[in-house]
């Protein structure tokens, strides 16, 4: 078994929804890859969308990089789906939600900045990560509430370590990379 992600964001529900059946229309059931659903949408509404769009499905609740590991693991059986963090699935017709983490940023090394290296000379609109959270954590449309933890007023905002960051641009600039925008939250 192999792993699909799906994010599905404003505006996206319709596209995802329409890969999800093509790969059940198409691919046997015994050859599918575990469908995992995460971003904005699913975060809302996970109950709907198990039960009437995407049978047979997972979503992960805010933060993913910690629950796909898990998943992976799960797949290899390393890992019983209910030891997955940040899960939301249906067991026996049970919607079912898992014990929720927050990521702690200093815990990940950077991304593979010779990949965004490439796409940023090709170009492509390069993000930077250096937050996440928002320091208000009180707008009732902001989705940075439910997925990175800003209900939480202990923990509303987290920055990584500013010399992984300098760190990160300092390589973007000596490899060329002329423009870069910051994708947190606030």
């Amino acid at each position: 078994t192999k792993l699909l992600g799906l994010s599905i964001a404003h505006g996206t529900l319709d596209y995802a929804k329409e890969l999800f059946d093509k790969i059940n229309a198409r691919i046997p059931p015994k050859q599918r890859p575990l469908i995992v659903l995460g971003n904005v949408i699913p975060n809302y509404i996970p109950e709907t969308l198990l039960r009437e769009y995407f049978q047979g499905a997972l979503i992960v609740q805010g933060e993913g990089e910690t629950p796909l590991v898990e998943l992976a693991e799960h797949v290899k059986g390393l890992r019983k789906l209910e030891e997955v963090h940040n899960l939301f699935y249906l067991k026996d017709d049970q919607f079912v939600s898992t014990d929720k983490i927050e990521v702690d940023l200093d815990e990940f090394a950077s991304p593979d900045m010779a990949e965004i290296v490439r796409f940023g000379k090709q170009g492509v609109k390069v993000l930077l990560e250096s937050s996440r959270g928002c320091p208000w954590g009180a707008c009732l449309f902001c989705a940075s509430r439910d997925l990175l933890g800003s209900r939480k007023k202990e923990r509303r905002w987290r920055g990584k370590r500013t010399e992984q960051v300098l760190s990160e641009i300092r390589v973007l600039i000596d490899n060329g990379v002329e423009s870069f925008d910051f994708s947190d939250e606030e």
